[in-house]
């Protein structure tokens, strides 16, 4: 019987792509099937070496405690276009402006959207067709409840007509850009001499909410 399964046994060997080699040449005390060097040959002539390691523990130092994770923020919608139209109001430091928004969901429908705009007077809010929309403002955020669900297909048009005061903005900004105001008014009132009257804008990181609303997420 043994006769008739040898042929069969070198036929299966003989039609392999690929050639492993044991390395014989290794010390005896290393010859242990889990321990010895494998070269695969490809076709292409590539060896890989292969080698059995010892086991490996690692564990964490004594008291160690991980550092705090910081997800990215959640993304439900996205903005496309922003279009603005701003007026100054110098003596008072105040930002008027009306805000012009297209969005579209980001990937699950969305029954309401969520907008960044830190100390606001909010005059109007309606789609950009002239339709009116239900919101709450918490002073920092307006939550808009849509008019039903929109999905990934569907665009959204949005107006805002707002007043903001980013003057009143605080000193709570990151290490490089210590203020958060986002906006800010030079010789508002032209006070000082020999020095222009200025508005410049630094957004970073999460700062330009406070003089147009938007999804304010780096």
């Amino acid at each position: 019987m043994l006769k008739y399964i040898w042929p069969v046994v070198f036929l299966m060997l003989g039609c392999k792509s690929s050639q492993v080699v044991v390395n014989e040449s290794l010390p005896t005390e290393t010859t242990d099937e889990m321990d010895r060097e494998v070269v695969v040959s490809s076709p292409e002539d590539e060896e890989t070496e292969f080698r059995i390691l010892d086991e490996l523990t690692v564990t964490a130092p004594r008291g160690f405690v991980l550092p705090r994770y910081n997800p990215a923020a959640k993304r439900d919608f996205d903005l496309i276009h922003t279009s603005l139209e701003l007026r100054f109001d110098w003596v008072n430091e105040h930002v008027i402006g009306t805000a012009d928004l297209i969005l579209k969901p980001y990937f699950y429908p969305q029954q309401s959207l969520v907008l960044d705009a830190k100390n606001f007077d909010i005059i109007n809010l309606m789609k950009t067709s002239g339709e009116t929309m239900d919101f709450d403002y918490d002073n920092e955020k307006i939550t808009i409840n849509l008019d039903g669900t929109y999905s990934a297909s569907d665009t959204l048009y949005v107006t805002i007509d707002y007043i903001t005061k980013p003057s009143e903005g605080g000193e709570s900004g990151s290490q490089a850009i210590t203020s958060n105001k986002g906006l800010f008014f030079i010789n508002p009132r032209g006070e000082e001499a020999n020095k222009p009257q200025q508005i410049w804008t630094q957004g970073e990181t999460e700062h330009n909410s406070r003089w147009f609303p938007t999804i304010d997420k780096p």
